[in-house]
């Protein structure tokens, strides 16, 4: 997991950010999953960096008891009379686009087509510039891409091998070269970004043997550089987690000497403190996006050890209102108490998974700078 350039926060905005756009890519709607052709108009929140549905219903959702947050029950069953009108008509105003909607084909542009053949002499790449979707595939979400567990971190350590492997190669030659990449480690710089990136598979793999659980993986946050390990959407609720593959014993510290505290966070001799202060911007960007969708639950941060010593006696279950887990008491962690139901895990993990896209497939840009405002 890498730190957002600056590591300053991400501000706390609120729905009265969203603004209607015109869309230069396809998108998809961060409350409903519903793919956003180009071109099509949107609702943008600028804190978020989501788009949304102009006619998605609202997404209204607070966390009380074991109720679910995000049920059916709450969406249209016991909502006044005028707001299940109103998503009514947004409906029917959907399904009249969708058969409004324009195509292009190699005579010219034809509207009211529901899926238009393309000719074999046309060039391959004729099919990117048409949004030809039957009304029923309109409204179908996009399935959830879930990502690659420790991808990015991977991608860093090969990156560092093949350019330190050119530096010897083009100083000592290709074969005394070869030979000294042989017989000579990695330096440990390099070293830790692969055992980072396998602990991070470690706990997917972990992770996915239970039931009822969704965990999206290394998931880029929009308008940083930085990334969040893992999404957990369980049963006891969302959970922020950032995987450390680290050696030693882990145990915390009081450095404040006779008259002050100062407790600290040691794994071995490493001083880890500063990874609970970094899970804030994670649960802030966190928290952004499910304000923009008008969802209001808790987000619990986790820093998920794998292969450290623990205390026999008195192990720390938190620091500095980080949870402190392992791969094994992470599973009873996130399965214990039932407060979201598997309809409201789906639906959190698709908001999630559009806010937060998957890293490998995403183009880093911000969405501020592919949309533009509707004259």
């Amino acid at each position: 997991m890498t730190e957002p350039r600056g590591g300053e926060p991400l501000p706390n905005r609120t729905p009265s950010d969203l603004k209607k756009l015109r869309l230069r890519y396809a998108g998809t709607c961060v409350a409903c999953g519903i793919a956003l052709p180009q071109g099509a108009q949107a609702m943008y929140h600028a804190a978020a960096k989501t788009v949304r549905c102009i006619e998605c219903p609202d997404a209204t959702a607070t966390v009380a008891g074991n109720q679910s947050p995000l049920s059916e029950g709450d969406t249209e069953r016991y909502m006044p009379p005028v707001r299940r009108e109103q998503i009514r008509l947004a409906r029917e105003a959907r399904a009249r686009a969708t058969a409004e909607r324009r195509y292009w084909t190699p005579g010219g542009v034809a509207r009211g087509e529901a899926a238009p053949t393309i000719p074999a002499h046309e060039p391959d790449d004729a099919q990117r510039y048409r949004a030809a979707v039957t009304e029923e595939g309109a409204c179908e979400p996009t399935p959830i891409d879930s990502g690659s567990a420790g991808a990015s971190a991977q991608r860093e350590h090969d990156r560092r091998a093949a350019n330190r492997e050119a530096r010897v190669r083009e100083r000592f030659g290709r074969r005394f070269g070869g030979v000294l990449l042989a017989i000579v480690d990695e330096p440990q710089s390099t070293r830790a970004w692969a055992k980072g990136a396998h602990g991070e598979r470690k706990l997917a793999e972990s992770l996915a043997r239970l039931p009822n659980v969704v965990a999206l993986h290394d998931r880029s946050v929009p308008g940083t550089r930085g990334n969040i390990d893992h999404l957990v959407i369980a049963p006891a609720g969302l959970f922020v987690v950032d995987a450390k593959h680290y050696e030693g014993r882990l145990r915390i510290r009081d450095r404040g000497g006779l008259f002050r505290t100062d407790n600290r966070l040691y794994v071995g001799g490493r001083d880890c403190s500063k990874l609970a202060e970094n899970m804030g911007w994670q649960v802030k960007a966190v928290e952004t996006l499910l304000a923009s969708v008008e969802v209001t639950m808790p987000v619990t941060p986790v820093l998920c050890f794998i292969d450290v010593a623990w205390p026999l006696l008195f192990a720390p279950s938190s620091f500095r209102g980080v949870r402190l887990e392992d791969p094994k008491s992470l599973r009873k962690l996130i399965t214990a108490t039932p407060a979201l139901d598997a309809a409201a895990i789906e639906k959190l993990a698709r908001i999630l998974a559009a806010g937060f896209p998957n890293i490998a497939g995403h183009r880093r840009e911000s969405l501020s700078t592919i949309t533009h405002h509707v004259e």
